[in-house]
């Protein structure tokens, strides 16, 4: 690397990156209080509380994650209690493993380039928006980056370094990384191929790991990475879980179909990442960063040609690989150049991305406020042991009355005709009284069931059994008969006045006394009556 004209040059390389950093970590801060909360938060803390009631993940309750973020963070679920502010305190809880990400990130940029690009390349990725904000949402894929980048700093070294301990060290901690995300059964195949791409490719590789070293470290390698998971299924599985199970959530669940255009897609940015490696080759790069760049590039090429969708959480992975070789490059380029540059170009890449950050995160809002008030309604409606039918548990403390959640993988699964549609009739054998107030996003018969058996309550945000009421004139009176499907207690309305009560104590026709004052009535779950919630008229969603 060229140095710097004079010491002052030098030192804006180094303190200008360092004050980005230090305003897009503040930024950062606001982004745990104030991002909008995704349903996968609420998701794994429903798994959480789930495990902490004494249900056991898989076997009690579906999901298609592996679980040991679920297992590190039950003690502050037990601590917390069922709170409101569950998703802002999860997202501190994991914001130091977000932190340590960060640190990896920047070493990692150290140890395959220098200071100036190890900060641009720190300071880029805190302002990328679809890395930032992902990256303080709480979710396992945090958790699972830091593990990956910890492999990385571990194996990014010079050729000369890589020991039969090292890499034995690094499948440990990639085979914790398959007990946080399913994911790694796509990150740890690309690793493997980077690396022996690289070492047919690059001569200092095989030069430090001939045949016999390289085979030895990838045996140690392989048993390092099944000693985590041997672990911790083997634990699930004495406890009652069984292998059928745990292939249902973690791959027929996540698996998706065969596409030829998907595959062929996949197969040219393919022959593109080989073309870029040989060129790296070309210019002398070190083995072990044209290892990372493989290892990179090839997970994201897979997940393409294998992947309906890619999603932000999924890349967490490879946006700062890739953004260290883009300013590696730049830097470069530049310093041949016009070096004083560098600098301009850093707060201009970092400006632009940071308004891209600015307007997607919508900081100046308080994102959390609708979860917080989901998660209020629920604690008044309900009480432990209570079901209530939501689209993937999102309303986090309270047992669902069927076993699939709804959401993408699963969804296309049952379109696909992979997977099951929940039969809604499970809501009537649970007597399940509550379920979420916006039915997107759950399949057509499930929409249907609850459109027809329960109205919307308070603010809208959850409904509660209940229903219309046609009446008929019968001697004088009025009077109807309607189908209630959960059983329960019950007010018969007249606009805003409690005409009776009434309980229904088995699903199926129900007669009701409407008396003779004219007028629409309906039905509205007394609990919910008691608690001070009131029927919401239906719009359309």
């Amino acid at each position: 690397m060229q140095g710097r004209a004079n010491p002052l040059s030098r030192r804006t390389s180094v303190f200008v990156p360092l004050a980005v950093i230090g305003v897009l970590l503040v930024v950062r801060c606001v982004a745990v209080v104030h991002l909008k909360t995704d349903s996968d938060e609420a998701q794994h803390l429903h798994m959480i509380y789930g495990w902490l009631s004494g249900e056991l993940p898989y076997r009690d309750r579906f999901d298609n994650h592996t679980p040991l973020l679920y297992l590190i963070f039950l003690p502050l679920a037990a601590l917390a209690g069922e709170t409101p502010q569950i998703i802002l305190l999860a997202r501190i809880a994991e914001f130091p493993i977000s932190l340590g990400m960060l640190g990896l990130i920047y070493l990692i940029g150290r140890r395959l380039a220098d200071r100036e690009v190890a900060l641009w390349t720190l300071a880029t990725t805190l302002a990328w928006g679809d890395w930032s904000l992902k990256s303080v949402e709480f979710r396992p894929d945090v958790l699972w980056s830091c593990c990956w980048f910890l492999a990385i700093w571990i194996l990014a070294r010079e050729p000369e370094q890589l020991t039969i301990r090292r890499f034995l060290l690094a499948g440990v901690i990639l085979g914790t990384a398959l007990c946080v995300s399913i994911k790694t059964t796509f990150l740890v195949p690309a690793l493997v191929l980077g690396w022996i791409g690289a070492w047919l490719l690059c001569a200092d590789l095989r030069r430090a790991l001939p045949v016999k070293q390289a085979t030895c470290c990838a045996l140690a390698a392989g048993a390092g990475f099944l000693m985590v998971p041997a672990a911790l299924f083997g634990w699930l599985i004495s406890k009652g879980t069984s292998i059928e199970t745990l292939e249902f959530c973690l791959f027929q669940a996540n698996r998706a179909d065969f596409e030829l255009g998907r595959i062929l897609k996949s197969l040219a940015l393919g022959a593109i990442v080989l073309w870029v490696a040989w060129r790296m080759r070309r210019r002398s790069v070190p083995g072990t960063a044209v290892a990372v760049f493989l290892s990179a590039a090839i997970y994201t090429v897979a997940l393409i040609g294998f992947s309906p969708e890619l999603r932000k959480q999924t890349l967490l992975p490879v946006y700062p690989i890739f953004i260290l070789f883009a300013w590696q490059y730049g830097a470069d380029f530049l310093r041949h150049r016009r070096p004083e540059a560098i600098t301009a170009v850093g707060l201009a890449v970092c400006s632009v991305a940071f308004m891209h950050l600015m307007i997607e995160g919508r900081l100046w809002e308080d994102g959390l406020r609708d979860q917080k008030e989901l998660l209020k309604d629920t604690l008044r409606l309900t009480r432990p042991g209570d079901y209530l039918m939501d689209r993937k548990g999102e309303t986090i403390f309270r047992r669902r009355p069927v076993y699939l959640v709804y959401q993408h993988a699963t969804v296309r699964a049952i379109k696909e005709g992979r997977l099951s549609d929940p039969d809604p009739a499970m809501l009537t054998r649970t007597g399940t009284a509550v379920a979420i107030g916006k039915s997107m996003g759950l399949t057509d018969q499930m929409r249907r069931f609850i459109g027809k058996n329960y109205t919307l309550a308070g603010d809208g945000r959850l409904r509660v059994a209940g229903r219309s009421l046609i009446f008929y004139e019968e001697g004088g009176r009025l009077a109807a008969r309607a189908p209630v499907m959960i059983s329960g207690d019950y007010v018969v309305l007249k606009g805003d006045k409690v005409l009776q009560q009434t309980r229904v104590q088995q699903p199926g026709w129900h007669d009701v006394d409407l008396g003779s004052e004219p007028g629409p009535a309906s039905l509205f779950w007394k609990p919910a009556w008691d608690a001070g919630f009131r029927p919401l008229q239906e719009k359309r969603e």
